[in-house]
């Protein structure tokens, strides 16, 4: 059989990692006890608030919760064609053929998928944060900022990046 091609490689590399990203979050999301996506606080995380959900107050992602509500159905369905997605990649990938634009065609799909959650929850946060008040914003701030110092200590190593340093 002839060797895939080092772009095709890539892509599939690529896509693994995206893949292995969105089922990490989902399995995060379960072992938090935030239920299955589309319900709940577990809809929220799925959204990808990214690095705001964990600054975010409770009345915030209340809020959220709240705002996300006239979306539940479309959610739903992007997590029901999601797991038609990863059935047909095993499916591809158990092929005795393998059919390298197939693959392609579903991982252009979830990534779709992935983009419209992004933008979503992009549109839901900006809205939420431009109907807080000056206090409420400073708040978020400090707290997101806190969160972003203690993830950047915590990746550097240390607390200033520097092995022994005080």
């Amino acid at each position: 059989a002839p060797r895939p091609r080092r772009g095709m490689r890539l892509l599939l590399i690529v896509s693994l990692a995206l893949n292995l990203l969105v089922a990490g979050a989902v399995a995060g999301a379960l072992l938090r006890g935030g239920g299955l996506p589309g319900q709940g606080p577990a809809m929220v995380r799925e959204i990808g608030f990214g690095i705001w959900t964990g600054a975010l107050a409770d009345a915030d992602r209340a809020a959220l919760r709240r705002d996300l509500e006239p979306h539940r159905q479309m959610m739903r369905e992007a997590w029901s064609a999601e797991r038609a997605d990863r059935d047909e990649i095993l499916r591809l990938l158990r092929a005795s053929g393998f059919d390298g634009a197939a693959l392609a065609t579903v991982q252009a799909r979830m990534n779709e998928r992935a983009r419209a959650r992004m933008e979503l929850g992009q549109g839901l946060i900006a809205a939420h944060v431009a109907r807080m008040s000056h206090d409420e914003r400073m708040a978020l701030a400090a707290r997101l900022e806190q969160r972003l110092t203690r993830r950047h200590e915590r990746n550097r190593g240390g607390r200033n990046g520097r092995e022994g340093a005080d």
